[in-house]
C-alpha cells in the first residue's frame, strides 16, 4: 500500500493530516509507502526547510527531554529577491546555503547539549559530591564507632541480656511483651519513648506511619520495623545489631565510587567540544553565502526606501501649522444679544 504526495504544504499539521490517511488505525498493512517528489530548481526545497523550521520551533517545547527555557524560530522563513533569483536559476549557493543551515544548526544543538552537561558536572563536582562524600564519612565514622561496640559483646546462643526502663530481663519472651506493652504508650507519631539499652546500644521506641519502630542511636540511627509476635521483635533486633559491620562495608564501598565519580567528573569538564572547530568554519562560510546573496540584491532598494519615508513624512501635516490656521467659530447668537443690548 502507497501514498504519492507531488507537493509540500505549508503547514506541518496538515502534513501530518495527509500522512494519516494511509497511517492510521484500521489500516491491516503492516508497512505503508509514503512517496514524496521534489522538482530540482523550484521551491520544493525552499517549501521543505520551512516546514523543517516550524518543525523544530516546536520540537523545542514538545519534548521528553529538559525542555529549553525559550523557544525562537531561529532560521529565517523568508527569501530575499537575490536568493529566490538563483533558486529559480538552479544556483548551487542556495542549495550550499540549505545545507549549512541543516548542519550548522545541528551543531549548535549539540554544542547546547555539551554545555549543559558541562554546567551539570560543574554543579556535581562544586556541590553534589562534596556534600554526599561528606555524609558518607560520617555515617562511616558512626558505623565504625557502632563496630567496636558490637565487638565488646560477642554472640553466645543462651546469653540474653537486656533492659528495658532500668530492669534487667533475661528471657527473651518477657523482653519481648514489654516491648509490646510499651507500643501502647504511644499514640502519635511526635512521640517518642528512650525504653533502654540492648548490647551497648540505647533504643528508642517511637511510632512511623502504620507501624512501630526502634531506633538504635549508636548505630547510625538504624531503624527496626516492629511487629505483633515476641520472639520476633527480638530476633529483628539481634539482626540489624549483627547486620552493623555489613553496612559498614556498603558506606565504605559507596564512599570509594563516589571518589571515582568524582574525578571521572573531572576529566570530563577538561574535555573539549570536539565539533567547535568545524562549526566556526560552517558558521564562517553560510555568513559569506548569505553576505553574497545580500549583495545581489538592487543597491538602489536601501535609497529608495528612504525616499519613499521622506515623502511619506512631508505628507504628514504639521501640527504647529494646524494651530497657527485655527481660528474659533464666533457664537452669533450672543453677538445679536449684545447688538439688541447697545440699541
Amino acid at each position: 500500500m502507497q501514498t504519492c504526495h507531488s507537493d509540500m504544504v505549508r503547514r506541518w499539521v496538515l502534513n501530518l493530516q495527509r500522512m494519516g490517511r494511509i497511517s492510521r488505525k484500521g489500516n491491516e498493512n503492516q508497512k505503508v509507502n509514503i512517496f514524496r517528489y521534489v522538482t530540482k530548481d523550484t521551491f520544493d526545497s525552499y517549501n521543505w526547510t520551512l516546514i523543517e523550521n516550524k518543525q523544530r520551533f516546536i520540537g523545542q517545547v514538545m519534548t521528553s527531554k529538559n525542555p529549553a527555557r525559550s523557544a525562537e524560530d531561529i532560521d529565517s522563513t523568508t527569501l530575499s529577491y537575490a536568493e529566490i533569483k538563483s533558486l529559480t536559476t538552479g544556483d548551487k549557493r542556495i542549495k550550499e546555503k540549505m545545507d549549512l543551515d541543516v548542519q550548522v544548526n545541528k551543531l549548535k544543538v549539540l554544542k547546547t547539549n555539551y554545555t549543559s552537561q558541562l554546567y551539570y558536572l560543574q554543579d556535581k563536582i562544586t556541590i553534589h559530591y562534596p556534600e554526599i562524600i561528606k555524609n558518607t564519612e560520617q555515617t562511616i565514622e558512626r558505623l565504625e564507632q557502632a563496630t567496636t561496640i558490637l565487638q565488646q559483646y560477642p554472640k553466645q546462643e543462651n546469653d540474653f541480656f537486656m533492659i528495658l526502663q532500668g530492669k534487667n530481663f533475661t528471657e527473651k519472651k518477657e523482653a519481648g511483651e514489654k516491648i509490646l506493652s510499651l507500643c501502647k504508650t504511644i499514640t502519635t507519631t511526635e512521640q517518642s519513648l528512650s525504653i533502654g539499652n540492648y548490647k551497648g546500644f540505647d533504643m528508642k521506641l517511637g511510632f512511623e506511619g502504620k507501624h512501630f519502630e526502634i531506633t538504635l542511636k549508636q548505630a547510625n540511627n538504624y531503624k527496626i520495623e516492629l511487629g505483633q509476635d515476641v520472639f520476633g521483635n527480638i530476633t529483628r533486633i539481634n539482626n540489624a545489631i549483627e547486620n552493623i559491620p555489613h553496612l559498614l562495608d556498603k558506606q565504605k564501598e559507596k564512599l570509594t565510587q563516589l571518589h571515582l565519580e568524582l574525578e571521572k567528573a573531572k576529566a570530563e569538564v577538561e574535555k573539549p567540544f570536539l565539533q567547535e572547530e568545524e562549526l566556526k568554519q560552517k558558521s564562517k562560510r553560510l555568513a559569506e553565502l548569505n553576505a553574497e546573496l545580500d549583495m545581489e540584491q538592487p543597491r538602489n532598494s536601501t535609497s529608495q526606501s528612504q525616499q519613499n519615508a521622506e515623502k511619506a513624512e512631508e505628507k504628514k501635516p504639521s501640527i504647529l501649522t494646524a494651530l497657527n490656521s485655527f481660528k474659533p467659530k464666533e457664537n452669533t447668537t450672543e453677538i445679536k444679544k449684545q447688538k439688541e443690548v447697545m440699541l
